[in-house]
């Protein structure tokens, strides 16, 4: 249940950082939130400042990889036999994603902050969530 909690507000934080820095979001044109709305929130993005940029830009991708990867650990522990292949997917996703923007294959910019992100994510993951490592080597 504590894996469900943090993962809910490690989701609700990411949403919360794109509502604050990054308005131009193709999902706030599709889901057709207002523009005023997103204006009278945003907060806009510096980008000279390295921790100012991490926020704006990587910290939510990291918090929505971090909630992926919780629901994957608390869904595998329920013994679903190919668990560790969907944990095993989960974690190479935005690796996949990054590599594909940095080949222009897809929309979007690769950031080399936002791969190290991913790292620091799944090495959190790795020092503090036993159940993460057992996913992981289960046969």
């Amino acid at each position: 249940m504590k894996r469900i909690i943090i993962s809910c507000l490690s989701l609700l934080t990411g949403c919360l950082l794109y509502i604050l820095f990054r308005k131009d979001i193709i999902g706030f044109q599709i889901l057709d939130i207002q523009q005023e709305l997103l204006n009278s929130y945003y907060i806009g993005i510096n980008h000279e400042n390295i921790i100012y940029y991490f926020v704006a830009f990587c910290l939510g991708d990291g918090l929505w990889f971090l909630s992926l990867l919780l629901i994957q650990i608390e869904l595998g522990q329920k013994a679903v036999s190919y668990s560790k292949y969907i944990l095993i997917t989960s974690i190479l996703l935005p690796f996949i994603l990054e590599f594909l923007q940095m080949l222009n294959i897809i929309n979007g910019t690769f950031d080399i902050i936002d791969v190290l992100t991913y790292l620091l994510v799944i090495f959190i993951l790795w020092e503090t969530d036993n159940k993460f490592q057992s996913l992981l080597f289960k046969d």
